[in-house]
């Protein structure tokens, strides 16, 4: 999550390039760094939820939101592939800060096939991503929060670099990649991985018009 206050609010679906984008604003020296993932919103972290923040936010309505939407396929892919990386640095011994819980997570991966993580894993979305992160939970109500396709993020830079006012010269980095080749052999989409994304993300298909199969 990015804020600025009177200004914008970057809301950041994982695996969309959020990190990238927050690098971008760390290095381009903005006075107000200290709004860069959430550091003065005590227990909100850097992807937090407009559903909370549109109560927490007192210019929530006034300010332009946006995010960076990709399909779903490719961020439960892009998911899988650095739940795999993790896990396998964290028997190297990296990674000590990180909270028991996530570690359990990215450890167990290793363990399971894609289909047993997808089933675990995504089991919290109730109507897809989007809606998840950007909109109002019960009612499913529009807070506003303009997206940005992922497949296309470089040719909308100039615009995002322009919402948060940072030099358009600024780089988009390529930060926390999976670093995996897309087409990753372990990667098998089965009939019930399939129709269980299907359902969980309704409103992303239905929205961005994305593809219904992988």
């Amino acid at each position: 999550m990015i804020y600025f206050e009177r200004r914008a609010l970057f809301i950041h679906i994982p695996r969309t390039s959020g990190m990238s984008i927050s690098k971008a604003v760390l290095d381009s020296n903005h006075p107000d760094l200290n709004v860069v993932l959430g550091v003065d919103f005590g227990p909100f972290c850097r992807h937090s939820h407009a559903h909370f923040l549109k109560d927490t936010i007192q210019d929530f309505d006034q300010i332009q939101k946006f995010c960076v939407m990709r399909s779903p396929w490719r961020i439960v892919e892009s998911t899988y592939r650095l739940a795999i990386k993790l896990g396998n640095e964290l028997t190297q011994g990296h990674h000590e800060w990180m909270r028991p819980a996530a570690k359990q997570v990215w450890l167990t991966s290793l363990e399971q096939t894609f289909e047993e993580f997808v089933l675990k894993n995504f089991k919290y979305l109730r109507k897809g991503f989007y809606a998840h992160w950007c909109m109002e939970w019960e009612t499913f109500r529009n807070l506003d929060v303009k997206t940005f396709a992922f497949e296309s993020i470089h040719d909308h830079w100039p615009q995002i670099c322009e919402i948060l006012q940072v030099p358009n010269h600024t780089t988009l980095p390529h930060e926390n990649s999976a670093a995996c080749d897309r087409f990753d052999a372990r990667i098998q989409w089965t009939p019930d991985s399939i129709q269980f994304i299907q359902s969980r993300c309704e409103l992303d298909f239905k929205l961005f018009d994305y593809a219904s199969q992988p």
